[in-house]
């Protein structure tokens, strides 16, 4: 990795480190995955879990290529337990699954939207 890669990287994670969510994103973090979705928290990177009763256990049971993608969106990781998996098309989505989502601010906000749950005004 080159010098300036690595400042850049660098200067990303200071500067995520100083944004208000971050405290509470790095200590309500279970396990290393949200530790470093924390750290690495982006507007190009969505993380979604898929649990019974939200949103998103509509995707429960599909494979990568039934699971309708916003233009410019890409499911890049599937974490399921203690294992990660490189997914495809025929990667069938299962309860408890984290995946983790790249692509344009725009598509991701739209599965934000679409899966995240719902938080109340108390929350």
């Amino acid at each position: 990795m080159k010098t300036g890669q690595h400042l850049r990287i660098l200067a990303q994670i200071a500067g995520r480190v100083d944004q208000e969510d971050f405290m509470e994103a790095w200590l309500s973090a279970s396990n290393h995955q949200e530790l470093k979705e924390a750290v690495l928290r982006d507007e190009r990177v969505l993380a979604l879990t898929l649990e019974p009763g939200t949103p998103a256990a509509a995707l429960i049971g599909l494979t990568l290529s039934e699971v309708n993608m916003p233009a410019g969106t890409l499911i890049a990781l599937v974490s399921r337990e203690a294992e990660v998996i490189v997914p495809w098309g025929a990667t069938v989505l299962a309860e408890g699954d984290r995946l983790t989502i790249i692509g344009e601010p725009v598509g991701l906000r739209m599965l934000g939207q679409r899966f995240k749950r719902r938080q109340s005004i108390e929350e």
